[in-house]
């Protein structure tokens, strides 16, 4: 179990180390958010998630156990603040596999100074 803390509009920008059975190298790696496990229809919706593949990564695998993710602050700014969210990790390995191998509270603060520029 890992806790995370994000201040809404800020950067995001963690590098988690896992214990896996295969190098993450060659797999697809996503995070996703919730306020809630399956409490009601609108906390089980994901408020964000991030992956390894497609055209503009939020995760990147940086060794054979250890994955950066990054979320910018226009999509922090959307986050609800208050309260632990939870979160968790999978990964896809190329054989089909797809394991969890960290999740845990993900809080986020409130912004007390928005950008101006």
């Amino acid at each position: 179990m890992t806790d995370l803390f994000c201040r809404r509009g800020d950067s995001f920008d963690k590098t988690l180390g896992f214990t896996v059975t295969t190098d993450l190298t060659g797999c697809i790696v996503w995070m996703t958010i919730k306020r809630a496990r399956d409490r009601n229809a609108l906390d089980s919706v994901a408020i964000a998630q991030i992956r390894s593949d497609g055209a503009s990564p939020g995760v990147t695998i940086v060794d054979a156990t250890h994955a950066r993710f990054r979320f910018p602050p226009e999509v922090t700014a959307l986050f609800p603040p208050g309260g632990d969210h939870i979160f968790d990790v999978q990964v896809r390995e190329p054989s089909g596999r797809i394991t969890s191998p960290d999740g845990g509270t993900f809080a986020v603060g409130s912004d007390v100074t928005r950008a101006t520029a």
